[in-house]
């Protein structure tokens, strides 16, 4: 009975995490919808969609908040991160790299 119920359990905060995860990025297009030089949204959702994996389409949307801030660290950071572990654009990962170390105090 106890394993069962675990698995349910399991289940349950598998899709309710899923769910979560569609509001949040569904909230912050509404937000870039009203406002698209709004470098917070912009940066969660590329932030929340690299998370999940979804690397090129976290790609464009941490361009996009690059585009609004060029000196936006953790965007810059995390955009390095993608090109350097996908093994692309490695001096542009090495120029994001610095913007974003010189903006972290």
């Amino acid at each position: 009975w106890t394993n069962g119920w675990i698995s349910k359990v399991g289940e349950q905060i598998t899709i309710l995490k899923k769910e979560l995860s569609a509001l949040r990025k569904k909230q912050f297009e509404t937000i870039l919808a009203r406002d698209p030089k709004s470098l917070a949204a912009s940066t969660m959702l590329a932030m929340l969609l690299h998370s999940q994996g979804r690397l090129e389409e976290a790609e464009k949307v941490y361009q996009q908040a690059l585009s609004i801030d060029p000196r936006a660290a953790i965007a810059a950071n995390n955009l390095a991160d993608i090109y350097a572990t996908s093994d692309r654009n490695l001096d542009i990962a090495l120029q994001l790299a610095q913007t974003a170390s010189s903006q972290m105090p």
